[in-house]
């Protein structure tokens, strides 16, 4: 089967290794390891756009990426030192770079010991809530005071780092609400202890850093996750194609196929490029979003065929 690439698709071959996301080739483009929301990807780039000399800018938060579009040799210099006084730490990468990996062993161990001083803490909770009164509540309470603090104040670091640089760069992120939730948690435990009240909320602070840090961990296992497939996709993605030459088939490289080329594609093989079909007796299956299924081949309409 041969066919024939289209004028429309000539920026899609210059673009053929590129990575998903990444606007066009020849982008400048930054590794952002401390970006984790929603925020975090206006700020960047927000930042970056009003740059001198960027045209656009986009970050793509799973792979914590940003791809600057600009002037030809721009130095990138300047746009790192604008986010890093936003508290966005930036580096630049080389366009074959792997993303930067998560720092799974340490939010695992952050975890595991706000489940541990958690549980402890709740046992204890459970004493006072079942009647204890007098000094056995006020000793069980500071011994709850005794493993909350320290647990609460090791386990919660990564949020209160995040808030910490964010304050510190004149900006609100999603850590800087749920830091102040946990310290005034623990603070107004704290002072009911030495007030000798009947109630405290360490059994509330630890839950909330157990639970939040049990959400980052999975967003981070799905990060990993989908970056995996998307090497998988990408795996696919044909590398070499057979363009003709005169009466010969010779193999290319797919960035040097051009406007024009006259490509050969074996049975089954992917279309590597947008193209016209040369041959009306050949089938080509195509995705669809319809829920219409062929009447001839039965496939489902995600492999609807089309026939040029």
């Amino acid at each position: 089967m041969s066919v024939a690439i289209c004028p429309g698709c000539a920026i899609g071959v210059m673009g053929a290794g590129a990575e998903p996301d990444r606007p066009l080739d020849g982008t400048i483009e930054l590794v952002l390891p401390g970006i984790h929301c929603a925020a975090c990807i206006g700020g960047v780039e927000a930042i970056l756009r009003s740059a001198p000399g960027v045209s656009d800018a986009r970050v793509n938060l799973t792979r914590k990426r940003a791809w600057i579009r600009a002037a030809p040799g721009a130095d990138p210099a300047d746009w790192i030192e604008a986010l890093a006084n936003a508290g966005y730490d930036a580096h630049e990468v080389t366009s074959d770079a792997q993303p930067p990996a998560d720092n799974q062993p340490d939010i695992v161990l952050h975890l595991g010991i706000a489940g541990f001083a958690m549980m402890n803490v709740m046992l204890l909770s459970v004493a006072v809530w079942s009647g204890a009164a007098d000094v056995t509540r006020d000793f069980l309470q500071w011994i709850s005071a005794l493993i909350a603090l320290p647990g609460t104040a090791f386990a919660a670091r990564p949020f209160f780092r995040n808030a910490l640089g964010a304050l510190r760069a004149g900006r609100l992120a999603m850590d800087v609400p749920i830091s102040l939730a946990i310290l005034l948690a623990c603070g107004m435990s704290l002072y009911e202890v030495v007030k000798g009240s009947d109630h405290t909320w360490f059994d509330t602070a630890l839950p909330l850093t157990f639970f939040l840090l049990a959400g980052r961990y999975l967003e981070q296992m799905m990060r990993r996750a989908v970056r995996s497939a998307a090497a998988d996709m990408s795996a696919l993605e044909p590398k070499r194609v057979h363009r003709i030459e005169g009466s010969a088939r010779v193999s290319r490289p797919i960035q040097e196929v051009r406007v024009g080329d006259i490509l050969w594609l074996a049975a089954s093989a992917r279309v590597p490029v947008d193209a016209v079909l040369m041959d009306d007796s050949a089938r080509i299956y195509r995705s669809a979003l319809t829920g219409e299924s062929d009447p001839v081949s039965g496939f489902p309409a995600k492999s609807m065929p089309l026939v040029r």
